[in-house]
């Protein structure tokens, strides 16, 4: 029997599982969905950063005519940078053929720590489904590592990691053994429901809104919009449709 576990917090993190084991990360609002977005626009990877000071030395390096930066910090745009951290902005015209270079409050970081790991996916609700399938192929325990908010807990990364582990075990024949986190994440997505009016009510959801952002929230509550699967790869994320046969660094 095969187990999977659900780290709601990134204080969850156990370093020596992290390093074992496939992890998928988790930062439904809004990270995740802004990743799939800018790879879908035909950026050439993603690169996340922990601080805007890691940002602008990267663009340095590779070469501000072909870097995007982007990011966040609550919510909004951070000066200087290109763009801030709603998908709605990562269109062709924007990031075609470039590195986005990405550093957000939570799921930048988040994506950094996954970086140990010998094996790491995106997710968000906009491709939930694809993940599932493309996490089945592989061999091993997956952990899901929620960005949460502010280092704490966050209702919708948890609920994704519900529906996430839901379309896992309908996507393999072997039982599951789920670990107290997976049993709580799936027990909210059963409670609450992955849908935009969930998103809104949470607190980030409430913030994206007072700052005049709201209409990201349909866009990240877009269930299975995407077939694409963001895979860590060399310190970047780039992307992959399904299927994805091997997702190996």
């Amino acid at each position: 029997m095969r187990r999977a576990d659900v780290w709601l917090t990134p204080g969850e993190i156990v370093p020596t599982e992290l390093e074992t084991r496939p992890v998928v990360v988790i930062d439904v609002l809004r990270a995740s969905t802004t990743v799939v977005a800018a790879l879908e626009a035909g950026a050439r990877a993603v690169h996340p950063a922990v601080t805007v000071e890691e940002a602008l030395r990267v663009a340095q390096a590779v070469g501000r005519d072909g870097v995007v930066l982007a990011g966040e910090r609550r919510s909004l745009l951070i000066e200087g940078f290109d763009l801030g951290n709603s998908p709605r902005e990562f269109v062709p015209d924007r990031v075609a053929g470039k590195l986005v270079v990405l550093t957000t409050t939570n799921g930048s970081a988040a994506m950094v720590q996954a970086m140990e790991a010998p094996t790491a996916f995106v997710a968000g609700l906009v491709n939930v489904g694809a993940v599932a399938r493309a996490l089945a192929q592989l061999d091993g325990d997956p952990v899901v590592l929620c960005a949460g908010r502010e280092r704490g807990f966050a209702l919708e990364d948890a609920v994704c990691a519900g529906v996430l582990l839901t379309r896992l075990a309908q996507a393999t024949t072997p039982r599951w053994r789920l670990g107290d986190g997976a049993k709580a994440a799936v027990a909210l997505a059963r409670r609450f429901g992955a849908t935009a009016r969930m998103l809104a009510a949470t607190e980030a959801g409430r913030q994206l809104q007072e700052v005049g952002l709201g209409e990201d929230i349909a866009v990240c509550a877009a269930m299975d919009r995407s077939v694409l699967v963001p895979v860590v790869r060399e310190r970047q994320i780039v992307g992959r449709p399904e299927p994805v046969a091997s997702a190996e660094r």
